[in-house]
């Protein structure tokens, strides 16, 4: 039998990236809002739960916080990075009590290694690379 992970993500081409990536391992339910996620959540009881970090960062961080400390078996909590808005990694994912944060867009191996090691690591996992800036993006620098 599969494992479970559920994946809490805004942008379709996004959820469908990580669901295809996990597809192999997990059984993964995908939410398109954070909007009722925690009902989901004790619903499916699954091991992990990736939340994209999207333009309200609070919001994301907030959910994090909710799942850990919802119920007595929490889910490993990953944050999703995407377009580098998390300025302190680290201490938000600290105080959000996110298992780890993955910086940019990961490849599917970059993303099944980064599951994997939420599991394997007592402290916070922080990996792939800050995005750069969309305006050194568009501007070529």
């Amino acid at each position: 039998m599969k494992r479970r992970a559920v994946i809490v993500e805004r942008a379709a081409h996004r959820r469908l990236r990580i669901v295809d990536a996990l597809r192999a391992e997990y059984q993964v339910d995908a939410i398109e809002m954070l909007d009722g996620f925690v009902r989901t959540v004790r619903a499916i009881r699954p091991e992990i739960v990736l939340i994209g970090v999207g333009r309200r960062v609070q919001q994301s961080t907030r959910a994090a916080h909710q799942i850990k400390t919802d119920g007595t078996q929490p889910p490993l909590v990953g944050m999703m990075d995407w377009d580098g808005r998390l300025r302190d990694p680290v201490s938000k994912a600290r105080d959000a009590m996110a298992d780890g944060v993955f910086l940019g867009a990961p490849s599917s191996e970059e993303l099944q290694r980064f599951v994997v090691a939420l599991g394997e690591q007592e402290d916070v996992v922080i990996m792939g690379e800050r995005p750069s800036s969309p305006w050194k993006r568009f501007l070529g620098r």
